[in-house]
């Protein structure tokens, strides 16, 4: 996958001491070595993990082959490093592999997330439509493919309205967010019955639990813990109270 980054992040190589002293340090902890700084990174792999967790644990999950994660880490996790390591690989169905990287790449590979993130932020302001009221996105979402359709080229704000609508449209009990291996699937209630409704990439889910947590006045910062709360919209006459979980 060519990296559309490449010309921004590139900088000076490394020096060879560094690059030498994390090829020790891989030899020490019986772990392969690599230096990805000019390595092509998938936009979608790098985003299951958030970057503000890639920073604060110093490790980026960066290629995916097979059923192996590939996480990129200066030195072996541990501690609560170690335990998110684990749940990324529980969320993820990946047998995760780290894989020791100099300080220099793993910076490269969190400056490219970062970029990722910006841009996509571009991307949704300059395509981001005027918000709708709550009621005219149930006049215009009436059925599952309705859903489906709507929920295709647009942003997290209106992907958040789209699905609530959906479900109070189509008598849904539930709404919930599973993430997948390679993406994560929207699946509705509907009489005692979970059916998935539709597919999307992981970078849009981050940005639509973000949106939930800010409209359910959760925490943004607080991954690793459950948290409750709830929300309502109304329409027209219609009140609608959204009890929300994340897990």
């Amino acid at each position: 996958m060519d990296n559309p980054f490449f010309d921004t992040l590139s900088g000076q190589p490394d020096s060879a001491d560094e690059e030498v002293s994390a090829q020790t340090r891989a030899k020490q902890l019986n772990l392969n070595y690599l230096d990805i700084k000019n390595m092509a990174i998938d936009e979608d792999t790098v985003a299951l993990l958030p970057l503000y967790e890639a920073e604060e644990y110093r490790m980026i999950p960066f290629i995916r082959q097979g059923r192996i994660l590939k996480v990129a880490a200066i030195s072996m996790p541990l501690g609560a490093a170690k335990t998110r390591l684990v749940r990324l690989g529980q969320q993820t169905g990946y047998e995760i592999e780290v894989v020791i990287v100099s300080p220099s790449s793993l910076n490269y590979a969190l400056k490219y997330h970062a970029q990722i993130i910006a841009h996509d932020l571009k991307k949704q302001q300059e395509a981001n439509k005027p918000i709708q009221k709550p009621h005219e996105y149930l006049e215009e979402v009436k059925t599952i493919n309705d859903v489906v359709q709507k929920s295709k080229n647009t942003n997290t704000t209106e992907l958040l309205e789209i699905l609530i609508a959906g479900a109070v449209s189509t008598d849904a009990s539930d709404i919930h967010i599973e993430p997948q291996k390679e993406n994560f699937v929207i699946r509705y209630r509907l009489d005692g019955v979970l059916y998935d409704i539709v597919t999307l990439s992981h970078t849009l889910m981050h940005g639509l639990i973000s949106r939930i947590k800010i409209n359910s006045g959760l925490r943004l910062d607080q991954d690793q813990t459950a948290q409750d709360s709830s929300f309502e919209r109304k329409y027209g006459n219609i009140f609608v109270d959204l009890r929300v979980s994340i897990k």
